[in-house]
C-alpha cells in the first residue's frame, strides 16, 4: 500500500480494551468520507468483528500482538462506474 494514500494507519497490540478507540476512529472517518449513517454503522461493525477474531481466533486471546490497521480511499468499478469507496487492510503476525 502506498503510504500517500493512507487516510488512516493505526499500530494496535491485540487487547479487545482498546477496540472502542478503533471503533470511534474508523466510524469517524467514515462519516467524514459521506458515508451515511447506516453505512458508518456497518463499517466499524464489520472492522469490530473483524478485529475480534484476530485477537480470539488468530492469537488465541493473548495481549500483546501486533495488529495493524490502513485505510485508504480507492477507485470502486462496481455498478458500471467508478465510484469512491473505501479500503480497510488489517495485517497480524499470527
Amino acid at each position: 500500500m502506498d503510504r500517500r494514500d493512507l487516510l488512516l494507519r493505526l499500530q494496535l497490540n491485540s487487547n479487545p480494551e482498546i477496540l472502542c478507540v478503533v471503533r470511534s476512529a474508523v466510524s469517524q472517518l467514515s462519516e467524514e468520507l459521506g458515508f451515511s449513517a447506516e453505512e458508518c454503522r456497518a463499517v466499524t461493525r464489520a472492522v469490530d468483528e473483524a478485529l475480534t477474531n484476530v485477537i480470539r481466533h488468530a492469537y488465541h486471546g493473548k495481549r500483546g500482538r501486533p495488529i495493524e490497521l490502513s485505510c485508504r480511499r480507492i477507485q470502486d468499478p462496481a455498478d458500471g462506474g467508478p465510484r469512491e469507496a473505501l479500503e480497510i487492510l488489517l495485517e497480524e503476525n499470527a
